[in-house]
């Protein structure tokens, strides 16, 4: 079953794993033990939370921003 809700509180009670977007893109998708409400909320505003979603430019060679893998949170 899929859910697509801004609930946070329903997406918690019945998900075995969350899918974040932000801007149409996939930046992260955890089990719901190993994330929170608030990391939910900062990777749907802003794609990143931590070590999760977007990462900025880590080779520093100006691609900008880059998916982050959504099992370890590093750059693919």
């Amino acid at each position: 079953m899929v859910l697509i809700s801004h609930n946070m509180n329903d997406v918690f009670a019945v998900s075995d794993r969350i899918a974040a977007l932000y801007l149409g893109q996939m930046v992260a998708q955890v089990k719901t033990t190993d994330i929170t409400h608030a990391q939910v909320v900062e990777l749907i505003t802003a794609g990143r939370s931590g070590g999760l979603g977007l990462a900025t430019d880590p080779g520093g060679n100006g691609d900008g921003p880059q998916p982050a893998d959504s099992i370890s949170g590093g750059v693919r």
